[in-house]
């Protein structure tokens, strides 16, 4: 049986999930999907790649009974109306969440080198 995951980070881009999702992937009872940012639940706010039902599954397919977290983090939650619903009624209402929020002015220096970084 696939285990579902128990809890998710949220939060605006750089602002420190991709650092959260590494220190708790490091713990041996945490398992964290090895797609850090699957945007399953957003189905409102446009992403090029959100993955079919079966294949989020596959995601957690590897977790086992020693794993007492099971966990992702897709940024685009936050500004989503209908990811923390979904995400609800997938978990039974069990779900834990960690935020994590910047304030523009802080954000803007990293968002701008990533910027410049994709762009090439």
């Amino acid at each position: 049986m696939t285990r579902k995951p128990n809890f998710f980070i949220i939060g605006a881009p750089k602002c420190g999930t991709t650092s959260w999702a590494s220190w708790l992937a490091e713990h041996p009872q945490v398992y964290f999907s090895p797609l850090k940012e699957p945007h399953f639940f957003n189905s409102d706010v446009e992403y090029k790649a959100r993955p079919t039902p079966k294949q989020y599954e596959t995601l957690f397919r590897p977790a086992t009974a020693k794993h007492q977290a099971v966990g992702e983090g897709s940024t685009s939650y936050l500004a989503s109306r209908v990811a923390v619903p979904g995400v609800e009624a997938h978990t039974g209402g069990r779900a834990k969440y960690i935020v994590c929020l910047r304030t523009p002015v802080e954000i803007a220096p990293s968002s701008y080198a990533q910027q410049c970084a994709d762009l090439g």
